[in-house]
């Protein structure tokens, strides 16, 4: 139950901060960044409802389905590097 709760602290803070992060470019006049976070958002969700991805699943954590798809999706929209770092430390959480 401890790895599901710092689980869920890790993707808490990653989505927040994300948010933050479109927020503030919206308010510095930014807003095609914006726009295209946003887009990055909607097209990475889509793609991972579309191949089933669920990144719960990888790291042996019992979520449902939707929600971990759609988690997925928000968090796979950062970019590679960044859900590899991401799953890194959900593993190391995980496994010990």
């Amino acid at each position: 139950m401890i790895t599901v709760v710092i689980a869920l602290a890790i993707i808490t803070e990653a989505i927040i901060e994300y948010v933050k992060t479109i927020m503030k470019m919206v308010e510095d006049g930014e807003k095609k960044t914006a726009i295209t976070q946003c887009a990055a958002i909607v097209l990475c969700v889509s793609l991972a409802f579309a191949f089933g991805a669920n990144m719960f699943d990888a790291v042996g954590i019992s979520v449902n389905a939707i929600v971990g798809t759609l988690v997925t999706g928000v968090i796979a929209s950062r970019g590679s590097n960044y859900i590899h770092d991401f799953l890194k430390r959900i593993k190391e959480i995980t496994v010990g």
